[in-house]
């Protein structure tokens, strides 16, 4: 894991940076197949932007022990977050529907298509917003 314990330090830690370096790791040992991916703590918002990036890496997804703290570095996902909070799920008929709206706000394309699919299910099942 870049930036801790042992591993190469750079001037600026930043997560993007360091689930990409991940995700060319994970790709250079095997990129045929992918990836159960584990993350704890800092490594756990390391996994979710692994996943949110490079969605063909990761099979299957689990975080534990994240904290709740805010910190000034995800700052590129407030617009996002809060397109997503504005929508209407009772009006949203498909995730095609849920990926236009999303468009303009997503920091990071590869963001939308995994919060569509949640979105899209919440509205079949009748949730609200």
């Amino acid at each position: 894991m870049p930036d801790h314990g042992r591993s190469g330090w750079s001037e600026r830690f930043d997560y993007v940076r360091a689930a990409d370096t991940v995700a060319d790791t994970l790709t250079f040992i095997s990129d045929d197949e992918p990836w159960v991916v584990v993350g704890h703590s800092m490594g756990g918002k390391i996994a979710m932007l692994l996943a949110l990036r490079h969605p063909e890496l990761a099979e299957r997804l689990c975080v534990a022990d994240v904290s709740p703290v805010a910190y000034r570095e995800g700052r590129e996902f407030e617009g996002f977050v809060a397109a997503m909070r504005a929508m209407d799920l009772r009006s949203t008929a498909s995730r095609e529907e849920a990926d236009a709206a999303l468009a303009e706000a997503a920091p990071d394309r590869a963001c939308a298509p995994s919060c569509c699919r949640t979105c899209a299910a919440r509205a079949r099942a009748g949730a609200g917003r």
